[in-house]
């Protein structure tokens, strides 16, 4: 449903996006950035629970936080995903 007055940006010669497709795109971009972001996260932590925490206690736990907290924030993304494609799949596609 495009709305005339909200048109943003060519996409082909003539035709114009409206605000739900660049919603859709924005979401998507937000979607893969925050994968790249938790994976990298994980990495991260992995590594300093490998090579930094074996002489400081300390270390092991917040590499293991890291960890898990990435995983969590991994987890609601795509259980936002997994939302509006119930909703919607169109919206994700």
């Amino acid at each position: 449903m495009a709305i005339p007055a909200l048109t943003f940006a060519q996409t082909q010669i003539g035709a114009t996006m409206d605000i739900g497709e660049i919603a859709r795109i924005v979401y998507q971009w937000i979607v893969k950035i925050s994968g790249i972001c938790a994976l990298l996260m994980i990495v991260w932590g992995g590594a300093e629970y490998a090579f930094f925490s074996s002489a400081n206690p300390a270390k092991l736990g917040e590499a293991k936080e890291k960890i898990k907290s990435a995983i969590y924030g991994l987890l609601i993304v795509l259980l936002s995903w997994l939302l509006l494609y119930i909703i919607n799949p169109e919206f994700v596609t």
